[in-house]
């Protein structure tokens, strides 16, 4: 679903719905679909979309020094492993005299020990506390591989990934020293791409499959075990019909996915690498 042709393209491959017919049947209804009213429309029975192996593509954005070495060795991880492995996050954090000690719950830095240990129980708080607070929202809770199912530009998303790191943003506010951000942005040996993977459903958190349209915070606690599934599919549908709608009428907003945080996604899943350039010349982003 990363382009819309491609949401038209799955839908089209999930339902065996021709294309042309998916578009028309959006094209006439601003604001108006949904996807029980989608489904009954094409007479597709809940049950047959079960019936297919799901594989979802998403994008994911990333900096580095190394020309993805690192990715290709280890695949694209989470947070927590990103600080323990032999990775150029590690490497760079070593010389700001920096050590996530991720087992022990604690961030070495210039001969401080910090913390990190306490139950995270929001982004509430001022001051140091807030900026704690978020670092052990990063490290515990927020710590998957997140990526975009679709996107007007994936490059413009707000914690300023195409630069570096988000996580350099929590330490420079927790350790108050600018240059642990600043230093990475500012290279001139660093660089952005933008990755294309593909990952069965199943990889994915199930926060990825929240809409309007299928499971959400208010109904997922209240299916069963064995309604999930058709939930989830319902959900990708719905964000596919979204997705098209807003092409046409009005513009494309956010869709993110987020991998299940003890998920790796190994260097054969990612099935293109685009630099900054590339990736805006591939998606006709101005």
């Amino acid at each position: 679903m990363t382009g819309f042709e491609s949401s038209i393209k799955s839908l089209e491959k999930l339902t065996n719905i021709d294309a042309r017919k998916i578009f028309k049947y959006i094209s006439e209804r601003k604001e108006k679909y949904d996807v029980g009213d989608f489904l009954g429309t094409f007479n597709i029975r809940e049950e047959t979309l079960l019936s297919k192996e799901l594989e979802l593509v998403s994008l994911h954005v990333t900096t580095t020094f190394d020309d993805l070495a690192t990715v290709k060795e280890f695949g694209l991880i989470n947070l927590q492993q990103a600080v323990t492995l032999d990775t150029p996050f590690r490497r760079y954090l070593k010389e700001k005299e920096i050590f996530v000690d991720v087992e022990k719950k604690e961030i070495h830095h210039k001969g401080n020990i910090i913390d990190i240990s306490k139950e995270w129980d929001g982004l509430h708080g001022d001051g140091y506390e807030k900026q704690l607070n978020w670092v052990v929202y990063k490290l515990f809770i927020d710590n998957q591989v997140s990526a975009f199912f679709y996107t007007p530009n994936a490059l413009d998303y707000g914690g300023d990934v195409r630069r570096g790191p988000e996580f350099l943003i929590n330490l420079t506010r927790l350790l108050k020293d600018s240059s642990i951000e600043n230093d990475w942005k500012s290279s001139s040996i660093k660089k952005c791409y933008v990755l294309k993977f593909v990952s069965p459903l199943s990889d994915y958190e199930v926060d990825s499959f929240y809409s309007s349209g299928g499971l959400n915070r208010d109904n997922i606690n209240l299916l069963d075990e064995d309604e999930i599934p058709i939930e989830k599919i319902k959900s990708l549908i719905e964000k596919a019909l979204r997705h098209i709608h807003d092409f046409v009428f009005y513009s494309v907003d956010e869709c993110f996915s987020y991998v299940r945080s003890n998920v790796i996604i190994p260097f054969n899943q990612i099935t293109d690498i685009y630099t900054e350039e590339e990736y805006l010349e591939e998606y006709n982003i101005k």
